[in-house]
């Protein structure tokens, strides 16, 4: 966490209470976990690490997670492993694809093992392991740590990973502290941004949009951690077409063609890189239920103050009010890459031009995923054809 959220934690202005709905009420503290548990980081710290890393970095894992938890009506907030939901929907998952692809049954076979020597506790296992002072394998379990700090979705999420990071237990004001946090500087930054750049009714203009997909475990010059894996794409858009669930956005839209290779990445599903076939998909997805979405609440278009959500579960910056100049350029096949004409990453060109952008621009949502971008060493992109 930077020291601008750690600070806005301490900030008495945050201290307001940002909603009284039921779904934000906090249950037993992980102090309390910690205190009755009668397990050991000695006995199931090995399990735990194992099972852990393969659904934290291994990124046809996390992908398959984000499909259960999705499929299961529990939407972003259950990505969270910590959630009972978030690991009721994962093994349900992986258990479906087990029979055909051995990453899903490595991983049903290390969570039986967890279930062995946790006598079906898994949950309070991993809590144990991500919290206890005397875990196994501290390396493995940073990069465990790690990873799902990147993975984080929601508030919930968010809260997670400021307790993992700063590795102490948070009180309730502290959890009121960070809800308002994320009102105000993702939902509120869009709610201002957004409306202003895309008037209803204008002309097309250009939406910049950096997003993190997954994230991967890398080896860095300090040894093995978990990267996010990045993608961007720029597109001349309206608040109209930005909104739009019609069957043929995927076919007549550059913004929403982009959008639907970076879901692709995401879930892990397979699109065509043959332009015949690639149609067929982006058609057939434009009918599918499954990618039906109240998108005007993730791009900042709605009034629903109480909407936490981030677009598919996947963390992003949006960056409106590119310069002309600026814009020209990245929509140039100079700096796309592949039949989705997303942003190339690796060119040391094309990243300083979004950072440019970046700059020059409005940018909203969750910044701080741009901000990758400003150390090659800190982020992956996909070494697929797309």
């Amino acid at each position: 966490m930077s020291r601008h959220v750690l600070a806005l934690v301490q900030d008495e202005q945050t201290q307001l209470r940002p909603c009284d709905d039921s779904r934000y009420k906090m249950g037993a503290s992980v102090a309390q976990v910690l205190k009755r548990t009668k397990l050991s980081a000695a006995v199931v710290g090995a399990a735990c690490a194992k099972y852990l890393l393969l659904i934290a970095t291994n990124a046809y894992l996390v992908a398959l997670r984000a499909r259960g938890t999705l499929a299961g009506g529990a939407g972003a907030r259950t990505l969270s492993i910590l959630a009972a939901a978030g690991q009721g929907h994962s093994d349900r998952v992986y258990r479906t694809d087990a029979p055909y692809f051995a990453e899903a049954s490595e991983v049903c076979a290390a969570r039986a093992e967890l279930e062995r020597v946790s006598g079906g506790r898994v949950l309070e296992a991993c809590t144990l392991y991500l919290y206890a002072d005397d875990c196994c394998d501290e390396a493995e379990r940073q990069r465990i740590l790690g990873a799902f700090q990147l993975l984080a979705r929601c508030a919930f999420a968010l809260l997670n990973r400021l307790e993992r990071q700063l590795q102490v237990p948070l009180s309730r004001l502290d959890v009121e502290r960070l809800l308002a946090i994320m009102k105000r500087e993702i939902i509120v930054s869009r709610r201002d941004i957004m409306p202003k750049a895309f008037e209803a009714g204008g002309p097309k203009k250009p939406l910049l949009v950096v997003c993190m997909a997954t994230a991967v475990d890398a080896l860095t010059g300090q040894g093995q951690a978990s990267l996010p894996v990045l993608l961007a794409w720029i597109a001349m858009t309206t608040p109209e077409e930005i909104c739009s669930t019609s069957p043929r956005r995927f076919l007549d839209s550059d913004f929403h063609k982009a959008l639907l290779a970076c879901l692709a990445f995401h879930f892990g599903f397979a699109l065509p890189t043959d332009r015949r076939a690639l149609d067929i998909a982006r058609a057939q997805y434009g009918v599918s239920k499954k990618l039906h979405a109240a998108t005007e609440r993730y791009w900042g278009f709605d009034d629903d103050d109480g909407c936490f959500e981030v677009y598919y579960s996947m963390l992003k910056t949006s960056i409106p009010n590119v310069p002309e100049p600026i814009a020209t350029q990245l929509l140039s096949d100079a700096h796309t890459k592949g039949p989705h004409r997303l942003l190339d990453l690796d060119s040391p060109a094309t990243v300083k031009l979004i950072g440019e952008a970046y700059n020059q621009g409005s940018p909203c949502d969750a910044v701080e995923v741009a901000h990758f971008l400003q150390d090659r060493t800190s982020y992956q992109t996909p070494k697929v054809k797309v």
